[in-house]
């Protein structure tokens, strides 16, 4: 394997790991909580605001 090819491989690996992060932001299935989102004061005692928030960057 090419040092091409292994970059290659680096480059999808963490494209596919990012969009599996950001599916679940982008699909709303994510409610508030402590460690996975963005957390701020005013996300997090705002549920609508929450989703909002962690959907457009999720959806990008």
């Amino acid at each position: 394997m090419t040092p091409i090819d292994k970059s290659l491989v680096t480059v999808l690996v963490v494209a596919l790991v990012i969009a599996a992060i950001a599916a679940p932001l982008a699909l709303r299935k994510v409610p508030p909580n402590a460690i996975y989102g963005y957390r701020a004061r005013a996300t997090m005692s705002d549920d609508a605001l929450w989703f909002d928030t962690n959907a457009a960057p999720g959806a990008a």
